[in-house]
């Protein structure tokens, strides 16, 4: 016990099922129960001792569904699983975590992937940093187009479905509202920081020092898709309750709609999307390929990730396959000679 005195929740768990004979040839005996050790001492570092004992306090709960034997070997695999996701660069960023925070409070061995492994995007963007690229230190309006009170849309919505106030007019008041709020915004900013990734050292003449740039899993061949959903945060979270329920989603769907009308092909969304595409000096897509800034063309949608509603959607479109290239591992860029798909018409949802 006394080896892991520091693991609080976890001491009884792990000391009394390896001191258990069938436990500790099974799982390796003393071996097995340092490496153990060490692996929970590395988990406890990278997350923090705050996040690190709700994790495992929350995850002990789960002990009344199983027996011994099966609680045990889930715990077991638990540790081996974050362990891994740190050595191999694969678990979300401390920051990130802490973010989610409110998830760990609720979290089983179901939930562990999802709180805690971070995407196949992130991984890849990660991957760059090997490249000649860094991380930003700091980005002023990332994404960002309004300036709406935290959960504004969200609580408006169900203020509106639950027949407290009058639909049609409220719909229209809030549409005028969140429109005046996005241009005295964008009138008050001078760029929109989207994006992902810095040049850290200058790259075959093409990329300088200091240069920001997006990243994209997406193959070359897809020719337009989303670049920024900048206004779905009631829709976008993980159990939203407005996604779910069908009057809130039509109510969402109204108001982003008149949103939208509100912004396409009229002054203020042009200099949106000025802006969102003044400060990047390309795309990065899958596979490393390079794809400069005057290749793109950024445009409003209402059809972003999801084609059951509607989206606030900044999307962008290839319209040339003049000087593409292809980052290599030694930190160059090369000719990409395979042709290109390049975007027709605009997409959207009628």
């Amino acid at each position: 016990m006394s080896d892991y005195s520091y693991l609080t929740e976890l001491a009884y768990h792990i000391s009394k099922c390896y001191d258990t004979d069938h436990y500790y040839h099974h799982y390796g005996g003393d071996k097995e129960k340092n490496n153990t050790n060490i692996k929970l001492k590395v988990i406890q570092q990278y997350i923090g001792p705050d996040l690190y004992y709700m994790l495992w306090s929350n995850l002990c709960k789960e002990k009344k569904k199983y027996n011994d034997f099966i609680f045990f070997h889930r715990l077991y695999k638990t540790i081996d699983m974050l362990y891994g996701l740190i050595e191999d660069g694969n678990i979300k960023d401390k920051n990130t975590l802490k973010k989610k925070k409110y998830k760990v409070e609720k979290i089983t061995f179901e939930d562990i992937s999802e709180v805690f492994r971070t995407s196949n995007h992130k991984q890849y963007e990660r991957s760059f940093l090997e490249r000649g690229f860094e991380y930003p230190t700091e980005r002023k309006n990332e994404g960002i187009i309004h300036r709406l009170p935290n959960s504004y849309l969200t609580n408006k919505i169900i203020e509106i479905g639950d027949g407290k106030i009058e639909n049609d007019k409220e719909i229209k008041k809030t549409i005028k509202y969140i429109t005046k709020n996005i241009k005295e915004h964008i009138n008050s900013i001078e760029d929109i920081d989207k994006y992902d990734i810095v040049v850290k050292e200058n790259i075959s003449n093409i990329l300088k020092k200091g240069d920001k740039v997006e990243v994209k899993k997406n193959g070359i061949g897809i020719s337009d898709s989303f670049y920024s959903e900048p206004l779905t945060s009631p829709v976008k979270r993980s159990g939203s309750i407005i996604s779910k329920n069908e009057t809130y989603l039509s109510i969402y769907n109204k108001i982003i709609g008149g949103v939208y009308k509100n912004l396409k092909n009229k002054p203020l969304g042009n200099k949106i999307i000025e802006l969102y595409k003044k400060n990047i000096k390309g795309l990065i897509l899958e596979d490393y390929i390079y794809v400069p800034v005057e290749n793109i063309k950024l445009y409003l949608s209402n059809k972003g990730r999801s084609s059951t509603h509607q989206r606030l959607t900044i999307r962008y479109s290839l319209i040339s396959d003049k000087n593409i290239k292809r980052l290599t591992r030694n930190k160059k860029l090369k000719p990409y000679k395979k042709q290109c798909s390049l975007g027709k018409d605009e997409i959207y949802l009628h």
